[in-house]
């Protein structure tokens, strides 16, 4: 899998960024973080490659349940749904790469 620079959420372009360490956010240590009215993912280039990508999917899923399912969930209940989902989401991308393909 390839982090991308750019990926489409909701029909909008969001910047994906990298930066070298973790970054405080919030009060704890974050490798990833989704900014809705900026548009941007941001991932920390720390781990191995399959850490970074789940990162990337985590934080992803958030911007689309913020763009999609914002007030469905509480914080505390999205941040565990977000936490297993990019992790099966990975699974299945990484497990299948023909389905991805035209």
């Amino acid at each position: 899998m390839k982090i991308p620079e750019k990926v489409k959420i909701s029909g909008y372009d969001h910047t994906v960024s990298r930066v070298e360490k973790a970054f405080a956010c919030d009060g704890d240590v974050c490798h990833g973080i989704y900014n809705f009215i900026t548009q941007e993912i941001i991932v920390a280039n720390e781990g191995n490659a399959e850490y970074q990508n789940t990162v990337f999917l985590h934080e992803l899923t958030h911007g689309i349940i913020r763009n999609y399912c914002d007030g469905i969930l509480n914080e505390y209940d999205e941040e565990r749904f977000v936490e297993q989902f990019s992790k099966g989401l990975y699974q299945v991308i990484n497990d299948n790469p023909d389905v991805f393909k035209e």
